[in-house]
């Protein structure tokens, strides 16, 4: 999973779309980590607002439920906010 750029919806820091977002990829990582035990690579490049997520065992049941139930609300951030997010999936 990749997720870059700022929604500017509001400045840094009041931007409550950009908040939403980067709740749902911590809450990802968290997912992944404390409860399905996985160590995920993870990549940040704050100069440019990015983070990347890999991980193994996506087929695995916790990891694909956890997966989708984040990409879903990823989608339906985008949504919403339309404006703001641009949500691309990308099967490989």
């Amino acid at each position: 999973m990749r997720v870059y750029g700022h929604s500017g919806c509001a400045e840094s820091g009041a931007d409550v779309v950009c908040a939403a977002v980067s709740v749902l990829v911590q809450t990802l990582h968290i997912g992944l980590v404390d409860v399905l035990g996985q160590n995920p690579k993870r990549e940040i490049d704050e100069e440019n607002a990015s983070i990347e997520l890999h991980w193994d065992d996506a087929d695995a049941e916790g990891t694909r439920v956890l997966s989708e139930t984040i990409a879903r609300a990823l989608y339906e951030t985008a949504q919403s906010y339309g404006s703001y997010v641009k949500y691309v999936e990308v099967s490989l």
